[in-house]
């Protein structure tokens, strides 16, 4: 599904989240210059707020990504500066076969299979021989709950509940992750705004919002 990956720009202007301090810490940022990002203030400072910060353990063949920082707090696409993104992370190279693995993972790890077909022995009937075993010119049988009737027990049939629980690593995890959010970079499908903080809590205003900038009708916020 083409969905749009919102992104609480506190993530990089804070430095309060550290996920892994190796890798993610990446992610943070030593600007202290927008950490108290008021959503009545942001519009009333010089803009950009931003234009690059800080990043740590930068591969020396790659250069930092950039992208635009934007707000909430209007209809109009404002931008408000520009955010400088670690390459580790929005500049992996696309692994489909990690990213299908983490969906594979996410959908199957929580289900459980509550399907339940009964065998022979567990149906109720069939303890007498349905007919003689020789003189009657028919197929030997002596049960009519044999797999081999209809209406019979089943051989291999599902017992459940099973579960289908399986633990993927965190290397493709983390993987995984970089990945998903490379492509969103790579595809202009990942936006950064300074905070979540709408004017209104009308729910029309959300919707007209989405609707102006063209997001599209998946639209996903992901804070901090």
């Amino acid at each position: 599904m083409n969905c749009r990956l919102i992104l609480n720009g506190r993530l990089f202007l804070t430095g309060s989240m550290k996920i892994r301090p190796n890798l993610f810490a990446n992610m943070c940022s030593d600007v202290k210059a927008a950490s108290s990002l008021d959503s009545e203030s942001v519009l009333s400072r010089p803009l950009p707020l931003m234009t690059s910060r800080e990043l740590y353990r930068v591969p020396k063949h790659q250069q930092a990504k950039q992208a635009w920082l934007e707000t909430l707090s209007i209809i109009n696409d404002k931008k408000l500066g520009i955010v400088d993104l670690h390459p580790d992370i929005f500049a992996t190279f696309p692994r489909i076969d990690v990213l299908w693995w983490n969906t594979h993972w996410q959908s199957r790890y929580k289900k459980v299979n509550y399907e339940f077909v009964r065998n022979r022995a567990e149906l109720p009937g069939g303890g007498r021989k349905p007919w003689p075993q020789k003189g009657t010119g028919r197929a030997r049988h002596g049960s009519i709950r044999s797999p081999l009737w209809i209406g019979g027990g089943k051989t291999f049939g599902p017992r459940g509940p099973r579960g289908y629980f399986f633990m993927l690593g965190k290397k493709m995890r983390v993987l995984g992750l970089r990945t998903a959010l490379s492509c969103k970079f790579a595809q202009d499908n990942l936006h950064i705004v300074n905070d979540l903080c709408l004017p209104t809590d009308e729910p029309g205003y959300l919707e007209e919002l989405i609707e102006s900038r063209g997001w599209g009708l998946s639209v996903l916020f992901v804070n901090e």
